[in-house]
């Protein structure tokens, strides 16, 4: 047993070490693919999935800034591939402030909020208060209604493009807020900048 001992130590590793070691490397590929698993989980994943071929919500609105300075609303219905359209809102008011549905909890691009009013007319009307936002990003105090409804004729598609489940600001636009109706519910669209160009989803249930 001493020579054994001693042959081992001549050698650098003991029995007890290669055990050691072995059980180690084990160990080691065993938890890998549970590492693996765990990333691919629906927990693990950034942000819910936004793509698609067209809008799939009822309608969406949406506030946005074009690089002059000047605010503007476009809209989205249903099948659309391109900005011009939206409903009217029979739902009650609500402020995106309120608690609700958001897509991604990435940055904001700004801290404007936007509220839709029961309104019957398409497109919506300023003059009617039908839209109204405020810089301030709360729901209380004066709401301003100084925006002007952008259609295609108008050039909205210049500013405003939908691309894979994305609606998205383009040639230094800048979306501001959103509010669309999808699933029974007016759902407020939090506006992400960690892309390229600030967007929303247009894609209902994300």
């Amino acid at each position: 047993m001493a020579a054994e001992l001693q042959q081992g130590a001549r050698r650098g590793l003991s029995r007890r070490d290669m055990i050691k070691a072995s059980a180690a490397a084990g160990a080691a590929a065993w938890t890998a693919p549970v590492i693996i698993d765990s990333l691919a989980s629906p927990a693990a994943a950034a942000s819910p999935s936004c793509t698609g071929t067209s809008v799939t919500m009822s309608w969406i609105y949406i506030l946005f800034q074009v690089p002059a300075g000047g605010i503007f609303v476009t809209g989205f219905s249903t099948g659309d591939k391109a900005c011009n359209s939206g409903g009217k809102n029979n739902g009650g008011t609500r402020c995106k402030a309120n608690a609700g549905t958001e897509w991604t909890a990435g940055p904001k691009a700004t801290g404007y909020t936007i509220t839709l009013h029961n309104f019957s007319s398409t497109p919506p009307s300023p003059a009617a208060n039908d839209i109204t936002y405020t810089a301030s990003g709360g729901c209380g105090g004066t709401q301003l209604n100084t925006w002007t409804f952008m259609n295609a004729a108008a050039g909205c598609g210049s500013w405003i493009q939908f691309n894979g489940g994305q609606i998205s600001a383009i040639n230094g636009a800048t979306i501001l807020a959103a509010m669309g109706f999808g699933g029974g519910a007016l759902i407020p669209a939090c506006t992400s900048s960690a892309g390229p160009n600030n967007s929303v989803c247009g894609i209902e249930g994300v």
